[in-house]
Order: structure tokens, then sequence, then C-alpha cells
């Protein structure tokens, strides 16, 4: 029978994972910033890309007069001033896209760090909290997009805790 004994070494490997877990906590607000990168982006990219919602919706207008997915006046005034029609992706400025970022980190009471996306700017904010009223969730990751970001987050764990 073969067997392996880890008795005589269990300290050093106990020291190893605190060693990584003390490193992981020190480094924790640094890959939370990335993880809500990581949410801004694709989130950014599906909407303006895809024009679709957190749950797949297409985003289009309620307005039975149309041009592409806009109603058919403001569908004019994009197009006029070189926008496309074709789905409807929250830029017409770049105001509002530009705005949707990862706020600065928060030390909760608790010790614990708070990282989250949102808006830099209240009126932009505003907009968002409009257009998703109008056409549904959109800012909000879908699930396919929290298996991405949750996959970059055990990556950046495990390459900080492994022995």
């Amino acid at each position: 029978m073969y067997s392996v004994s880890l008795n005589q070494n269990t300290p050093d490997v106990v020291q190893l994972v605190v060693q990584g877990l003390v490193h992981l906590e020190g480094d924790l607000p640094k890959i939370l910033t990335q993880s809500a990168l990581d949410h801004v982006a694709v989130v950014k990219w599906r909407i303006q890309q895809k024009g679709q919602g957190t749950d797949g919706q297409s985003l289009i207008t309620k307005a039975t007069k149309r041009l592409g997915a806009y109603s058919k006046y403001y569908g004019r005034n994009r197009a006029k001033r070189g926008r496309q029609t074709e789905r409807v992706d929250f830029t017409d400025s770049g105001d509002l896209m530009r705005s949707f970022q990862v706020l600065p980190p928060e030390v909760q009471v608790d010790g614990s760090v708070l990282v989250q996306a949102g808006f830099t700017d209240d009126s932009q904010g505003k907009i968002a909290g409009y257009l998703e009223e109008y056409f549904g969730d959109s800012f909000y990751p879908t699930e396919g997009e929290k298996q991405v970001i949750s996959a970059g987050l055990a990556d950046a764990v495990n390459e900080r805790i492994t022995l």
C-alpha cells in the first residue's frame, strides 16, 4: 500500500496558506476593483454593441412609428447627427456611458471593502434610472456576464493563494 504523509511538513503548509491569505487580504481592494471593471466593460459592450438589457431584451422604443429601434422623431434626429439607429445603445453624447464607472472603494464599518459600479455624475445616474424604467434593467450583468466576472475573480484569488 502506498501512502503519503503530510504530518512532517504540515506547519510549513499551514504557514504558506496563511501567507497566501494575508497577501490576498492586502490585494482584496485591487481584486474587487478589477471585478467591477469587468462588470462595467461587459455591460457597456452589451448595451452599446448588442442593444440588449440585462434580461436579454432588445432595447427598442415603445413608439408605434419607428426609425430602426428609435421613435421616428428621435431616430431622424440621431441619423441627422450621424448616429446609428438600428439598436438603442444609450449613447448619444457619450456622457452616460462615460459616467458609468467603477466607484471609489469604500471601507465599511465592519472593515469590509465595498467596490461597485455606478454613475459618477448624479444627472447621468438619473437618466440611467429613467432608461431602466422605460426599457427594463440594463446596467446589471446578465447571468452569463456574472459567470465571466466570477471566473476572473476566482482566477485572481487562486493566483494569490496558490502554494
